[in-house]
């Protein structure tokens, strides 16, 4: 939710370059980026979704996605979420980033097929197993470009989602808040810069729900 939250989207190319770098190093090749659903109430787990608008969230996958991929590491859609918004997945196949899907099951790759007539990619958790579907495992090259610096990076994503809604109070990650300032960290320089934007009266982030 936080990537979702950013003003400045790019920044989620950081951070995938800066993860997809660690995981590689660890001999790590694939990584889950996010379930193939939006933010809404409904939702049992609001930090693990990106935000309510499929455009931002597929924006956002894309950017991950794509720094991730040029740190050597594949990319994997969450497909085990209890639904799928469709209005997503249309945006995904439009802007032509269809990654593997993890499933839990067979039936629902054929529910993929049936409902979105999709017969891409997909990874099958069988217990402690993962089956290929349509695809043999594979290992991307890599290029770094850059050493980023992780503690620098996660000021400033932190720093560039934070949200002014209106005059109030500060708060630490309270999801669907209607007034104040909304923060995703309670670290001093964040706190403090959550004041300044209190005071002033914007702030750089995007609201996600």
């Amino acid at each position: 939710m936080t990537l979702g939250s950013l003003g400045k989207i790019q920044l989620a190319y950081d951070v995938g370059l800066y993860i997809g770098k660690h995981l590689k190093n660890e001999g790590y090749d694939y990584y889950v980026i996010g379930p193939l659903d939006i933010l809404h109430k409904d939702a049992e787990d609001y930090f693990y979704r990106v935000n309510k608008s499929p455009y931002v969230t597929a924006q956002v996958y894309e950017e991950f996605g794509r720094g991730l991929s040029v740190a050597g590491v594949i990319p994997v859609y969450d497909g085990r979420t209890s639904r799928i918004d469709s209005e997503l997945f249309s945006t995904i196949e439009r802007r032509y980033i269809t990654y593997p899907i993890l499933v839990d099951s067979i039936k629902t790759i054929e529910t993929f097929r049936k409902v979105f007539s999709f017969e891409g990619n997909f990874i099958v958790k069988n217990g402690e197993q993962y089956e290929f579907y349509n695809f043999y495992p594979f290992v991307l090259s890599w290029n770094y470009e850059r050493e980023i610096d992780g503690n620098k990076l996660r000021l400033e994503v932190l720093s560039n989602a934070i949200i002014y809604i209106s005059r109030g109070e500060i708060k630490i990650k309270e999801i669907f808040g209607r007034s104040g300032v909304i923060v995703f960290s309670d670290d001093p320089e964040i706190l403090t810069l959550g004041k300044q934007i209190l005071e002033k009266g914007s702030g750089p982030g995007r609201v996600p729900w």
